[in-house]
């Protein structure tokens, strides 16, 4: 009696793996806030207000917050 061998399954195509990527990045481990001025009180209350950003995430609908990307020196 032979084995069936099982099927090769194809690679996930990448625009789905950066999507799913993005997501986890983005959304699935940060902490989500029903308002901005909600997201806004809890980073002052943790002293970070300066270095962080608040922003509606477009997987789920909360706030989240992230890390203020440093300015860009202008080039010359």
């Amino acid at each position: 009696m032979s084995r069936r061998r099982r099927a090769v399954r194809p690679p996930l195509p990448l625009a789905v793996v950066d999507a799913a990527r993005d997501r986890a990045r983005s959304c699935e481990r940060k902490d989500a806030y029903e308002s901005q001025a909600h997201a806004r009180a809890v980073a002052a209350m943790n002293g970070t207000a300066q270095a962080l950003v608040t922003y509606e995430c477009r997987y789920c609908g909360f706030w989240h917050v992230a890390r203020r990307k440093p300015p860009e020196d202008p080039p010359g």
